[in-house]
């Protein structure tokens, strides 16, 4: 009897052990979170247009290489339209092909929109004012002082937000000498040889 009674018991903590596990399994289950097909699809969607709007990017940015600013406007236009027209990304790089057409006025609109929609990215922020004082000053042909002054005010906004982009002395600095304030441009150029040493405008 006494190994009857051993065995029950034995039989019983084992059923017990396999009644624990298998409601251990249960409760995973229950409490694991359901994905309904709708946010499957949502996020399988969401996930495309990433790799879409990568895409033009990457069409955009080959254009440019290539100097074929118009087609690399166009599909910087499209990688912003699909956020909803307020990508800083696309609308910098929109910008820097308006450059290269020489559409000046259109290059400090898409600038301002890029600084505008920035956010935290100071890096972005900062090449975006960098850009808009160059394109003012080319409108300027260095003689419009008006001009020549918004382009300052963009170089100093860019460097009031990051102080790490040597480019945007050198850019101050001539453009101050442009003004005919030559030796607050020297001050600003020798701050860019200072960061940059070894910079393609070093010589000049």
């Amino acid at each position: 009897m006494e190994t009857v009674r051993v065995d029950i018991g034995r039989r019983v903590a084992l059923w017990l052990r396999v009644l624990g596990i298998g409601l251990g399994i249960g409760l995973l289950v229950f409490l694991e979170p359901a994905v309904s097909p709708g946010a499957k699809g949502s996020i399988a969607q969401a996930q495309r247009d990433d790799v879409a709007y990568d895409d033009e990017l990457e069409k955009g940015r080959q254009f440019m290489r290539l100097r074929k600013y118009e087609d690399a406007l166009k599909s910087f236009k499209r990688a912003n339209e699909m956020r909803d027209k307020k990508s800083p990304e696309s609308l910098l790089l929109m910008a820097e092909a308006y450059q290269g057409l020489e559409a000046y006025k259109n290059v400090v609109e898409s600038c301002d929109r890029a600084i505008e929609f920035g956010g935290s990215d100071t890096q972005l922020r900062v090449q975006a004012y960098n850009l808009k004082g160059i394109a003012l000053q080319s409108q300027s042909e260095g003689r419009d002082q008006k001009r020549l002054h918004e382009a300052e005010s963009a170089f100093r906004e860019g460097l009031a937000v990051n102080d790490d982009l040597p480019i945007v002395h050198y850019n101050l600095g001539f453009t101050l000498m442009q003004q005919g304030r030559d030796q607050e441009g020297i001050a600003e150029l020798k701050k860019y040889v200072e960061q940059q040493p070894r910079g393609t405008n070093v010589d000049q």
